[in-house]
């Protein structure tokens, strides 16, 4: 982009650059997309946008260490950037840096002029569940709902909330809701089964578990669930059977495997 006098508009360059590198990003074409990318930054070399952008590039590619480089850059020339502070966040999150992902994701959230905050909520509530502050979790998925309760992950981690907390009640409600928003998944329909059974409904008990059988045959949970609907074993052998241990003949532990183990 040049000005009338054939000089480069640096700033309107890089913003097409970006433009450009994003759309290139977003059906696959990771070359194209690193060559006007770093153009931008050769424009503009403090751009948060195209930091950011970069940023979400490497991400695709699994380069993490440039990843969170330039999140940082990112942030360091624009500290008001919520996007930005909200897709670091989430990188810290995969990364299992759950206490740094929840400063920079809180740091979004309070910004009330971003767009995303109920996803932001989403995130916090879920680096607030690997850090066992389950308390922070709820009051997290009930600020996302309160800003779109059309969204479905904050019911169904409410949902498993309250039903480990003995709240049935308030955990039919959650599923319930689940259901309504969005197609259940093999977790969904297991811990509703769990839920119908305290509350006795033998037909949401049915429609959950056919659901289950039919929908997702191979998961995890069907496979808790039929374990669930086993008969129990009968009682192992009476005491008077069980032949005691001779411990002469008893074979000792391989130190060898202890030290391994260890």
């Amino acid at each position: 982009v040049s000005s009338p006098l054939g000089e480069v508009d640096e700033e309107q360059a890089a913003s097409a650059s970006i433009k450009a590198g994003i759309e290139y990003l977003r059906v696959g074409n990771f070359d194209r997309a690193h060559y006007h990318l770093i153009k931008a930054l050769s424009f503009s070399p403090k751009s948060s946008e195209a930091h950011s952008a970069v940023a979400l590039l490497y991400q695709r590619t699994g380069d993490t260490e440039l990843e969170e480089k330039h999140y940082k850059k990112a942030i360091r020339y624009n500290s008001k950037a919520s996007a930005v502070r909200n897709n670091y966040g989430g990188f810290l999150f995969r990364e299992g840096r759950y206490k740094q992902a929840l400063k920079q994701l809180t740091k979004a959230a309070s910004d009330p002029s971003y767009e995303k905050r109920d996803l932001t909520y989403i995130n916090i509530g879920r680096c607030a569940l690997m850090l066992d502050d389950v308390e922070l979790a709820e009051r997290s998925f009930r600020k996302a709902l309160k800003l779109n309760a059309s969204l479905a992950r904050p019911y169904l981690e409410l949902a498993q909330i309250y039903f480990e907390q003995d709240r049935i009640e308030e955990a039919n409600g959650a599923i319930k809701q689940y259901g309504s928003v969005a197609r259940h998944s093999p977790r969904s329909l297991w811990l509703g089964i769990r839920i119908d059974r305290l509350t006795h409904d033998k037909n949401a008990i049915a429609s959950h578990a056919l659901a289950l059988k039919n929908l997702y045959p191979s998961s995890k949970e069907y496979a808790l669930y039929k374990a669930s609907i086993q008969p129990k074993e009968p009682k192992s052998k009476q005491k008077s059977d069980v032949q005691p241990i001779d411990k002469r003949t008893e074979v000792s532990p391989n130190p060898l495997l202890k030290q391994v183990k260890g």
